[in-house]
């Protein structure tokens, strides 16, 4: 579970995913170099079948296989989630805890590792065969602070059934499903961490299944433990009766408000309203102030 090239309209996949590359910040002053690492990975992947180890950000590595998408754009654009993920490097320090729910193959928490030294990144994902390629990938950067959990987060401690093969885009599904499925532990978030204890960044990207997330982190909502989240807003909540607006009110009654990152210019920008963009992060903190500190005394 973890960001992926938007597709819409009546455009294939692959092209979608190669405009999402030529388009991205990363590769403005170098499309040229973009084109011909995006051909290089698809015939790669076609002739060989076998993955590949590449870095994607500041000497952290990640191993790629063919059949997963999402970790594809580390290699073409290096950090696929742009602001938010500079967002995430400018806000942490030494000494953080940090929850990664749908983790995927970890670029989240590999960058939250890299810098909070002794501090702890929680990492969720469901999929056991995601799972052990993001604990391989903690492993080929050695990093002793990811603790890697195969599960998904939701309302209570559980069980659920989760889709098989679907890539990044897995999803929890209800009784009556048709679709392949595997099932899985669940656990609440306010049970990850000790009562009282400050978390300074949560990243959910559950495909759709943040409403029932936040309904296991009433503690960490309430109490104003968590210094930012980073929501992905995707309309995928519709798949189970919830839109986004309602996620947005949840944390809003809780007194966290969205807001966006301009990393070009380093500026964390109010949201008012729905945000009407589809498939884009949305960034809820409480103590603005405290986030812009952090923020404006970072030196990534």
């Amino acid at each position: 579970m973890a960001k992926r090239a938007p597709v819409t309209g009546s455009r294939s996949p692959l092209l979608h995913t190669l405009g999402f590359v030529v388009r991205h910040p990363a590769n403005r002053r170098r499309p040229i170099r973009a084109l011909l690492t995006f051909a290089g990975w698809q015939v790669w992947k076609r002739t060989t079948g076998r993955s590949l180890t590449v870095t994607f950000w500041a000497g952290l590595r990640i191993r790629i296989y063919p059949d997963n998408r999402s970790a594809s754009l580390a290699l073409y654009t290096g950090l696929p989630e742009y602001d938010d993920m500079l967002f995430a490097l400018r806000l942490l320090r030494p000494g953080d805890c940090v929850i990664d729910v749908g983790a995927n193959i970890g670029l989240y928490s590999l960058l939250a590792a890299s810098r909070i030294g002794d501090g702890r990144v929680i990492a969720l994902e469901p999929d056991p065969l995601t799972a052990a390629r993001l604990r391989e990938n903690t492993e080929l950067n050695r990093l002793r602070n990811v603790e890697v959990r195969v599960e998904a987060a939701g309302a209570e401690h559980g069980h659920a059934r989760l889709t098989t093969g679907l890539d990044a885009e897995n999803y929890i599904v209800g009784e009556g499903s048709t679709a392949a499925t595997t099932t899985v532990l669940v656990s609440a978030l306010d049970d990850l961490v000790d009562p009282g204890a400050q978390v300074a960044l949560v990243k959910l990207d559950v495909e759709g299944f943040e409403s029932e997330v936040l309904r296991g982190a009433g503690r960490l909502l309430t109490e104003g433990l968590v210094m930012a989240w980073i929501v992905e807003t995707s309309g995928l909540g519709l798949r189970y009766g919830v839109e986004d607006q309602t996620v947005i009110e949840m944390f809003v009654s809780r007194g966290y408000h969205p807001f966006h990152y301009d990393s070009d210019n380093g500026l964390l920008q109010p949201v008012a309203g729905p945000t009407g963009e589809t498939g884009r992060n949305l960034i809820f903190v409480k103590d603005a102030g405290a986030v812009r500190d952090r923020l404006g005394s970072s030196k990534t």
